[in-house]
């Protein structure tokens, strides 16, 4: 990408604000992440301006404009353009770092190279005029050819400013499929324990992205010791013998090509990582073949414990645990079957599923895949077929509801529930027409069944 490419890069509104600092008498460069996706003709996410202004000046450079103090006593402004807050930091250097997170105390300078300095890895420690030249780091142009994520300086020092560096650094290399550059690496190893330091959220949010990222198996194979110094039951999985004739991989190993073999969804990802990682402590030898009884439950168990411990919200909590239960079941290819799992998981969840159990067959021992993917593959069918057809049956689609049980005289509670329930199972499994008719007969049959005498 040339000049005049990047130059037709930066929208309008960054523009507009950059221009207005210029025209103010102060510096303005784009900075940071949206600089290096413009480098690698990537859409940035967002695009962070940095300058010489004070951040007094900043406020009074846009004062006919919507301004907010994300973080004034750091430099940040976030200036209103178009309803949307583009960060405008002015130019700082960093004090000391003693809680491994952030930064004591700031000095601004009116030096641009002084604050490149102070950034992570050196593809970051990138700033963009207005007419698209470049002014970087030493070693900037280095890295982008040689494709690898390296600190900037001394890297030990870097991460133990912030130690979530260690976790960013792996994820760039993820998601660009850049090498971590050797000294890099080492010190991500060697500064691992300071991620305690960290608080959950900031992990989590580094550990979705890279497990989404297009092949994360290299740094996830790389730095194991890493995440599971954030996932400390991963270490239960590492060179762990399944010492078993369908598999051809360690727990570990296996777990990652299950990552890489489902698509690049977030609780997909997490299901395929935390999906065997009970199997450590189900494993038992029975006739000289590794066993891992019951290890689902236990899985998924374990999997609850750890998406808790990192923040997830309750509902990624429930889907990814969900999954990491229910793998592992022979899949019933009859519509019958189907219909009652479309019931209790609803469409996009045993999508899910059936994605997760194609990815766990696929990375399974050479001579079992093409059989059991094919016959994963022509359950999806079958679950499409029946889903477009039928639509996915709930309570609610029933031609009766809880009003008309409780007419019956079925008494108010639980049991009205339970009719319900059972009349659905009846229709999914095609006994019983969804007509209302039908319905109420079955639920006075149900009533006379379970419901002896019941005063009002």
């Amino acid at each position: 990408m040339n000049l005049k490419t990047y130059k037709e890069q930066i929208p309008a509104a960054a523009r507009f604000i950059m221009e207005r600092l210029q025209a103010s008498g102060y510096e303005a460069y784009l900075v940071g992440g949206a600089v290096r996706d413009l480098i690698l003709g990537r859409q940035p996410g967002d695009y962070d301006i940095t300058t010489n202004a004070l951040p007094e000046e900043t406020e009074a450079v846009f004062r006919d404009f919507g301004t907010l103090e994300i973080g004034k006593t750091h430099g940040t402004i976030g200036v209103i353009v178009d309803h949307k807050a583009y960060e405008v930091t002015t130019y700082r250097v960093d004090g000391e770092y003693t809680d491994h997170r952030r930064p004591d105390a700031v000095t601004f300078t009116r030096s641009l190279e002084q604050d490149l300095e102070r950034r992570d890895f050196r593809i970051n420690a990138v700033a963009m005029d207005l007419d698209g030249n470049l002014r970087g780091v030493p070693g900037y142009e280095e890295d982008f050819a040689r494709r690898q994520i390296c600190a900037v300086g001394n890297p030990v020092q870097r991460f133990e400013e912030d130690a979530l560096r260690i976790l960013r650094g792996v994820r760039f290399a993820a998601q660009l499929g850049y090498e971590i550059e050797a000294n890099t690496g080492r010190a991500i190893h060697e500064k691992k324990h300071l991620l305690r330091q960290i608080s959950p959220e900031r992990i989590r949010v580094e550990i979705e992205k890279t497990l989404t990222a297009p092949n994360p198996l290299p740094v996830l194979r790389e730095y194991r010791d890493v995440f599971a110094e954030v996932i400390p039951e991963l270490r239960e999985t590492f060179d762990f013998n399944q010492q078993n004739p369908f598999h051809c991989y360690d727990v570990y190993e296996h777990i990652l090509h299950v990552v890489g073999n489902v698509p690049p969804e977030p609780v997909l990802r997490l299901a395929a990582l935390l999906h065997d990682i009970g199997k450590p402590r189900c494993f038992v030898v029975k006739e000289n073949w590794g066993h891992f009884y019951g290890h689902e439950q236990v899985s998924a168990e374990m999997a609850e414990a750890i998406l808790k411990r990192l923040r997830y919200d309750r509902k990624t909590v429930k889907d990814v645990t969900e999954l990491v239960a229910s793998h592992g079941y022979v899949f019933n290819r009859t519509e019958k079957y189907v219909r009652r799992r479309l019931n209790q998981l609803g469409e996009e969840q045993l999508m899910r599923l059936i994605d997760l159990e194609r990815g766990d067959v696929l990375s399974q021992a050479e001579h079992v895949r093409k059989e059991r993917a094919a016959a994963i593959d022509a359950f999806r069918e079958l679950v499409q077929t029946v889903a477009e057809k039928e639509g996915v049956l709930k309570r609610k689609d029933l031609a009766i509801d809880g009003w008309d049980v409780l007419e019956l005289g079925v008494p108010r509670g639980p049991e009205v529930g339970r009719v319900l329930d059972e009349i659905l199972d009846r229709v999914l499994e095609g006994d019983l027409e969804n007509r209302r008719e039908a319905l109420l007969e079955a639920a006075e049959e149900w009533k006379k069944k379970h419901i002896i005498w019941y005063i009002g």
